[in-house]
């Protein structure tokens, strides 16, 4: 499989959690940044601010899951800094586990217009406590989680390691049918204009097989 092609100006920060004993489930996000091209030091002093940040969220997790890690790479080049920050935080929901593949859709809302799937995030989160009926959450729920997300990104906006700093949340898009081989060129990156959570309970089905 070729390589993804090279984003300027774009690190990708990878989110790590715990699910039960699954410890492979993570998110990806994206950010522009200005400055420098952050180095290996620069990423590890990103990844450990973004994980701070993300540690409010832990409060929407049962008590047998958890923030573990935020792994930063800089998309520039190749040889793009990279570097993991580790720490542990377990979630504080009260409430019976879900299956392992629940989760919380959050719609990434973006300018640009086109037919196909739109950027989104699914985060492992909620309890038996946090459902209404099978299919839906409960508004409450629904609401403090989409409050302590936007609060997330937000706050990621402005964090700086070594001479880089981040400025925007965004998407980036590598696949088109049209394009050779499917991957673009030159992929899309477009900044994050708004966020919107759906209020029905998605599922991570390869959540299950692990």
């Amino acid at each position: 499989m070729p390589a993804l092609p090279n984003i300027p100006n774009v690190i990708k920060a990878q989110v790590h959690y715990q699910v039960g004993s699954d410890t492979t489930a993570m998110t990806v996000h994206h950010f522009r940044y200005s400055g420098t091209p952050p180095d290996s030091s620069s990423c590890l002093l990103l990844a450990q601010e973004i994980l701070s940040k993300a540690v409010p969220l832990a409060a929407h997790m049962d008590t047998s899951s958890g923030l573990t890690a935020v792994t930063v790479t800089d998309l520039s080049t190749n040889l793009g800094g990279q570097n993991t920050f580790t720490g542990t935080t377990m979630g504080t929901a009260s409430g019976g586990t879900l299956s392992a593949g629940t989760a919380f859709l959050c719609n990434l809302q973006i300018a640009r217009r086109y037919r196909g799937g739109k950027p989104r995030n699914y985060f492992p989160f909620g309890t038996t406590l946090n459902l209404s009926g099978r299919t839906q959450w409960i508004g409450a729920f629904h609401d403090s989680v989409q409050t302590d997300l936007v609060a997330f990104f937000n706050s990621c906006v402005g964090l700086s390691g070594g001479g880089t700093s981040l400025i925007a949340h965004c998407s980036v898009g590598y696949h088109d049918k049209n394009a050779p081989g499917g991957i673009l060129s030159s992929p899309h990156v477009d900044t994050i204009t708004g966020y919107k959570c759906s209020m029905h309970v998605a599922s991570q089905r390869r959540r299950n097989q692990t």
